[in-house]
């Protein structure tokens, strides 16, 4: 799958081919807590205001659990 790659810094690299994660439902709920695995392999959400990261204002870029790509720069959160 395509996927647009950044550095530690936030910089752009580009788009890069990546090979998809895959791994049984076993392999996830071993490396996954319950709430990580319900709303990353079953489109759960978190709950509003209420979630570890809601007051985290710490800088640098947020990455999937799953994947390790990025998700979003912290310079973007509100």
């Amino acid at each position: 799958m395509k996927v647009v790659q950044f550095d530690d810094a936030g910089k752009k690299l580009g788009v890069v081919t990546v090979p998809k994660v895959v791994k049984t439902d076993e392999e996830w709920r071993k490396l996954l807590d319950p709430e990580q695995y319900r709303v990353t392999r079953h489109a759960g959400t978190e709950r509003a205001f209420q979630n570890a990261y809601f007051e985290n204002h710490a800088k640098g870029l947020y990455r999937c659990i799953c994947c390790d790509n990025v998700l979003f720069n912290s310079r973007h959160k509100i």
